[in-house]
């Protein structure tokens, strides 16, 4: 079996597909903003249990590698790199934006700054401060909310990486805002 997780946007899912990945068995996604790495675990034991398999099945995990929310990436490569390790099985990277079937479509990356992408393209075209209607997307007011869904990855497995567990890469299209201190710190002396 292949299962596939993206946890890079408030929409936390997994999918489990035959291992060709011709049929998708089970997929669940649950809206889970700021706490995927609580409910994942759980979603994937909730579908191994309803296709009566075990861990020892799964031959091959895809993860979700972004752009979206940083500690949402990072917990879903955690767990991938994690259970690859654990199980010795091959780990696969994906870009979210691979893992929607509409376009364009803008990711945030940081606040109000989001990459424009055109699905099954496969470079993103632009950062930019969101103010355009009609795109769709995810973390601002004026997109029509779409998400990164793992059970699109049928149609998108030629852009599949192999990764390996130990120098995992993130998509990150700028530097997360919390490396980039707020205010410069200077030590006092007294």
């Amino acid at each position: 079996m292949i299962v596939c997780i993206s946890t890079s946007s408030p929409l936390c899912n997994v999918a489990i597909f035959s291992s060709s990945c011709e049929k998708l068995l089970a997929y669940q996604g649950l809206k889970a903003k700021n706490s995927c790495g609580q409910v994942l675990p759980g979603l994937l034991m909730q579908l191994l249990d309803e296709l009566k398999a075990g861990m020892e099945d799964i031959e091959k995990i895809i993860v979700d590698v972004g752009p979206g929310s940083f500690s949402g990436v990072k917990v879903g490569a955690v767990f991938a790199k994690t259970l690859a390790y654990s199980r010795q099985i091959s780990v696969y990277s994906i870009s979210s934006f691979h893992l929607i079937s509409q376009g364009p479509v803008a990711i945030p990356i940081r606040s109000n700054f989001f990459v424009l992408h055109n699905c099954g393209e496969e470079k993103n075209t632009t950062v930019f401060p969101v103010e355009i209607p009609g795109i769709k997307g995810y973390g601002h007011q004026n997109l029509d909310e779409v998400f990164p869904e793992t059970r699109n990855l049928q149609e998108a497995m030629a852009f599949i990486q192999k990764q390996d567990v130990f120098n995992f890469k993130m998509e990150y299209q700028a530097m997360p805002s919390i490396s980039v201190p707020k205010k410069s710190f200077t030590p006092t002396s007294s």
